[in-house]
């Protein structure tokens, strides 16, 4: 026999579960939503807390210098200065004496220079030399005129002096790859211009 309050009771409509159901998902993510903010919040001024302690602490390090620290901190910055300056200084270094050992490999065996002036920002060299004849003379100029490092070879002037030896003037121009390494001898090219001489 049915029980007489069971009419009472309202019977669930169609739908109505599924209203549920989202009413509560609505209420978890907003709950979910909230708990986010708040983590973040905290996370935040967490964050500020400890940027604003590290950067006292800097402060306090700073403050705690002693003057003998700040000393050696200036010379260290000054010797890298210094190095850095060298740096450069070194890179951009002509090496003057490349100009010597290139004349001293191209000059002829009859021919030998008195005075010799350099000029590095030019790269230009001034001779004045002596040969025992014309003929040596034409075949010094075409050796240097024959060589890659030398750009420009002018012969100003000639003259036979009073020993019967020719006397000349000579303007080179060298390249300005010349004054950037440092020019090495190998074994090889010291044998080769030993053989050289000997013949």
């Amino acid at each position: 026999m049915p029980l007489p309050f069971a009419s009472l009771i309202p019977k669930p409509k169609e739908g109505e579960g599924f209203a549920k159901i989202l009413n509560i998902l609505f209420y978890i993510s907003l709950s979910l939503i909230l708990v986010f903010l708040i983590i973040f919040f905290l996370l935040n001024n967490a964050v500020q807390k400890s940027t604003k302690f590290l950067e006292n602490q800097e402060q306090t390090l700073i403050a705690q210098r002693t003057p003998e620290q700040l000393e050696l901190e200036k010379k260290i910055l000054n010797f890298q200065q210094k190095i850095g300056d060298f740096n450069v200084l070194f890179n951009q270094h002509r090496f003057l004496a490349n100009a010597f050992s290139i004349l001293e490999k191209l000059t002829h065996s009859k021919v030998w220079f008195s005075d010799f002036q350099l000029t590095p920002q030019t790269g230009s060299i001034a001779l004045v030399g002596e040969a025992n004849s014309f003929q040596n003379l034409a075949e010094q100029i075409l050796i240097l005129k024959g060589n890659e490092n030398i750009r420009e070879t002018n012969l100003s002037g000639a003259r036979i002096n009073p020993k019967g030896n020719i006397e000349f003037n000579l303007q080179l121009t060298l390249s300005p790859d010349v004054f950037l390494y440092q020019v090495t001898e190998t074994k090889e090219e010291t044998k080769e211009e030993t053989k050289e001489e000997t013949k």
